[in-house]
Parts: C-alpha cells; structure tokens; sequence
C-alpha cells in the first residue's frame, strides 16, 4: 500500500516540485503524502521482524525525522508561494490525511524516469521481507546470540 501511495504522489509532483505547489491527487488529502507513504511503510517494513514494540518506535522516529524537514519545508514554500500556500494549508492536512475525495485531473503527463525514480525509492520495502526471513534463520540456528525478544 505505501507503494502505491507513493507512486501516486510521485505521479503527481513529478518534475514539478520546485516549480509549482502541487494541491492535487494526494496532495489534496495531505500535505506530505510521500512522507506519510514512507511512515506507513516503514511501520509494515518493521513488522516483519515481528516486533510490534520496534515497528510503532522505528516508525515514530521516522516521522519525527520527516517532520523536522516538513517544517523546513513549509516555511520555504510559505516564502515562494505566501497567501496561495496560507489558504492550502487552512485546507489540507500537514501529515494524516482527511479522507474526502481527492480533487484531480483528467489527464497527468508522467515519465518513465519519474516512475523508475519512484521504484527505486520504494526498494528498501522490498529487502526488508528476505531480510526478516534471514533474521529468523540466524536466530533459531544460533538462539544463545539471542539476549531478549520484544513484543
């Protein structure tokens, strides 16, 4: 799902991040749609390890890093695009979204570089699945480097 919702969002900022403020598709349900994707997957990333306790921590301290740079963001934007971005702000959430329907358009002019860009940025979601499966074999095959187990 933070896949898809990332790709969503990259379709939509494309090219266009530093040129234009994008209030569309994702962005007119959050703000930071591509930071929320990335949270949401990390969280389900950490799952796989089993441990609900390091997902919900791993996850917050992700959030808590992507809100410095949201912060940062915001004042640049609130610079480059003053009331435009005041009005957008009063409108869409900054981080969790506010399920209406999204305001979109017909058509979206989309590269392949774009879409490769995004897959790329999404690998780290897919380690993570042969990754906790390596850690489950290290541990039942040497459980004495085993010093505790989280819930």
């Amino acid at each position: 799902m933070a896949i898809i919702c990332r790709v969503w969002a990259s379709l939509y900022i494309s090219n266009r991040k530093n040129s234009e403020l994008v209030t569309l598709g994702p962005y007119s349900l959050t703000r930071n749609p591509l930071y929320l994707s990335s949270v949401v997957g990390t969280f389900g990333a950490m799952l796989q390890f089993g441990s609900i306790v390091v997902s919900v921590f791993i996850a917050f301290m992700v959030y808590l890093i992507f809100l410095a740079v949201i912060i940062q963001e915001e004042r640049l934007l609130s610079s480059l695009y003053e009331g435009v971005y005041q009005k957008y702000r009063e409108e869409v959430p900054r981080f969790w979204p506010r399920w209406t329907r999204p305001h979109s358009v017909a058509t979206l002019p989309v590269t392949v570089a774009t879409v490769m860009r995004t897959v790329v940025d999404c690998s780290f979601l897919f380690v993570t699945v042969p990754l906790s499966e390596l850690a489950a074999v290290l541990q039942s095959r040497f459980p004495e480097l085993v010093l505790f187990r989280l819930p």
